[in-house]
């Protein structure tokens, strides 16, 4: 299932939920004033395809038609002076008679994960914070904290030196995780020795 979305900042509003991705993407072709760009990033071989509004182009009470119904939306219904984002996000259907994972994402602090993933992505990132908090005791740093957790940049350890400076050690961020591997030592140890040069 999917449901379409229109967000301008803490502003969200849903719009409908739909059977098929390609039935929202026929609803978002009937609202007023969408805008379409299509574009290519790097390494993507399909084209990414971003829908907008612009809020100053909607009128005081316009609506949306599809398959026999109305769906009002307004100009009031956002801030002056910016566009709106329209999103359609995937959701799971959990009265669906399938089971197992759930094919989708999770936010670990200010990264998303897929969910095949992120069980794994959470213990190297928890064995990895320790690690580093015990190496950092264990060179005499005091004052040792995980910081900044939810921050846009997200959460990072940070320490005073020997000499009394604060430290910035690490972002706890997939950068990180992604080069460690349980079992390896190595790996382990260049960590170790990057975060402390």
């Amino acid at each position: 299932m999917y449901i379409v979305k229109v967000m301008q900042y803490e502003r969200h509003h849903t719009l409908g939920v739909f059977d098929t991705e390609a039935n929202a993407l026929n609803f978002i072709k009937q609202i007023p004033h969408i805008e379409i760009e299509q574009y290519q990033i790097d390494g993507v071989e399909e084209p990414f395809v971003d829908y907008s509004i612009n809020r100053d182009s909607l009128g005081d009470y316009e609506e949306i038609h599809y398959n026999g119904k109305q769906v009002p939306i307004t100009k009031h219904m956002f801030v002056p002076n910016e566009r709106i984002s329209v999103f359609v996000i995937p959701v799971v259907y959990m009265d669906s008679p399938e089971t197992g994972l759930v094919d989708d994402a999770t936010q670990v602090d200010a990264y998303i994960v897929t969910n095949e993933e992120v069980e794994s992505y959470i213990d190297k990132r928890e064995f990895l914070a320790r690690k580093i908090m015990e190496e950092a005791d264990a060179r005499g740093f005091k004052n040792i904290e995980r910081a900044y957790a939810g921050s846009e940049d997200g959460e990072a350890i940070i320490a005073v030196d020997a000499s009394g400076n604060s430290r910035f050690l690490t972002h706890l961020d997939a950068g990180l995780v992604d080069q460690f591997e349980f079992n390896d030592e190595e790996k382990l140890k260049k960590i170790i020795e990057n975060t402390f040069e």
